[in-house]
C-alpha cells in the first residue's frame, strides 16, 4: 500500500491584526489611564469647590458678626478734654517754634551778659547825678538812662565819661532830653542809644 506525503506547506496568509497586535492594547492601557486621571481630577475639584463654598460661608457669618457688633457699640465722641490738650499742646509747640526761628534769625550779640554794662556805668559815675532807671536791651544793643542831675551839664559829662568805658566805645546816644522837676528843683533827663544791630 503506497500513501502520499506532500511535504509543500502553503504560505499563510497577510494578517495586519496579527503584525500591530501590542498597538490596540497599548492604546486601550492609555485611554483606561486618562480616564482614572480625569476622575481623579473632577474628585479633587469637587473638594476644593465644597472647601471654597465652606470658607465663603464662613466669611459671610464673620462679615454678618461683625456688622452687628459695630451697630451695637455706640458712635465714637471725642473727648472735650483730650480735644484741649491738643489745641493746648498745638499753641505751645508754635510759640516755641516761633521763639527757635527768632533765636536762628536774630544774632545773639551779648553773651557775657549785662553785668559789663552795669560795671561800665559804676565806674563812671558822677556826684549830683544818679540814674533812676536802666533800660538795655537786644543784649545790650538798645541802651536807655533815666535819672536826675543837679547842674544839666552833668548829663554830657556822663556821656563822655561813658565814650571812655569800653563797652560803651563808639556809642551815639540819639535822644537827649532835660526836663526841670518843679517839686525838688533837680532836673529830670533821658538819654537813648541805638547801637546799631539790625532786627
Amino acid at each position: 500500500m503506497l500513501q502520499q506525503i506532500n511535504l509543500y506547506e502553503a504560505p499563510p496568509e497577510y494578517d495586519p491584526w496579527r503584525e500591530w497586535y501590542p498597538l490596540p492594547q497599548v492604546a486601550i492601557g492609555l485611554v483606561v489611564v486618562l480616564m482614572l486621571l480625569y476622575a481623579l481630577a473632577f474628585w479633587q475639584h469637587k473638594g476644593l469647590q465644597g472647601e471654597l463654598a465652606e470658607v465663603q460661608q464662613k466669611f459671610d457669618e464673620t462679615q454678618r458678626q461683625m456688622e452687628s457688633l459695630r451697630l451695637t457699640l455706640p458712635p465714637l465722641a471725642l473727648d472735650p478734654a483730650l480735644e484741649a490738650e491738643v489745641l493746648a499742646l498745638s499753641a505751645s509747640l508754635a510759640a516755641k517754634r516761633g521763639m527757635l526761628e527768632t533765636l536762628n534769625i536774630k544774632q545773639v550779640t551779648n553773651t557775657n551778659g549785662f553785668s559789663i554794662y552795669l560795671e561800665g556805668l559804676a565806674r563812671r559815675t558822677i556826684q549830683g547825678l544818679w540814674l533812676t532807671r536802666i533800660e538795655l536791651a537786644d543784649g545790650g544793643a538798645n541802651v536807655g538812662l533815666k535819672g536826675q542831675t543837679a547842674k544839666p551839664e552833668f548829663v554830657p559829662r556822663l556821656i563822655q565819661n561813658l565814650a571812655n568805658e569800653g563797652i560803651y566805645g563808639g556809642t551815639e546816644f540819639d535822644v537827649f532830653s532835660i526836663s526841670h522837676d518843679q517839686q525838688d528843683g533837680y532836673m529830670d533827663f533821658e538819654v537813648r542809644a541805638d547801637l546799631g544791630v539790625d532786627d
